[in-house]
């Protein structure tokens, strides 16, 4: 488990979204929620351009300036690092089994509680799996 990096994501959970974002969800790594688009065109995502685009947590971590200078990026709707894609690429960035970014990456209504998903509360259940090497 890579802490410092969860960590980071916790902070980017709680600090506001960046301005490239419209809002948080846990259902999309990223998508434009106005254009329907689900990360076919690049275009859709140059910075600055903001028409409805919402990420989840592993998103708005591919996000991070840090993270990417690490090797964690977004191609349209999907999330990379090395040779991995979606939640494979967040368990080889954090260092953390497949089943546990799974749980952690996914709209797990369970862990998370009823939708809409609220960043806060990913963050939390993070840090406390940074805490206990176990998820609720």
């Amino acid at each position: 488990m890579n802490k410092p990096r969860l960590l980071r994501l916790v902070q980017l959970l709680r600090a506001p979204l960046p301005d490239e974002l419209s809002g948080f969800s846990m259902s999309f790594f990223r998508t434009n929620v106005d254009l329907n688009d689900f990360g076919a065109d690049n275009a859709v995502w140059r910075p600055g351009f903001n028409c409805g685009t919402v990420c989840c947590a592993l998103g708005l971590a591919a996000l991070d300036p840090e993270f990417q200078t690490a090797g964690l990026h977004l191609s349209g709707g999907n999330v990379y690092f090395e040779n991995s894609n979606s939640y494979d690429a967040g368990a080889e960035f954090f260092e953390i089994p497949i089943d546990h970014a799974e749980r952690i990456f996914y709209p797990d209504d369970d862990l998370y509680g009823p939708r809409p998903h609220r960043p806060e509360t990913v963050a939390d259940v993070i840090e406390r799996y940074v805490e206990t090497g176990v998820l609720p």
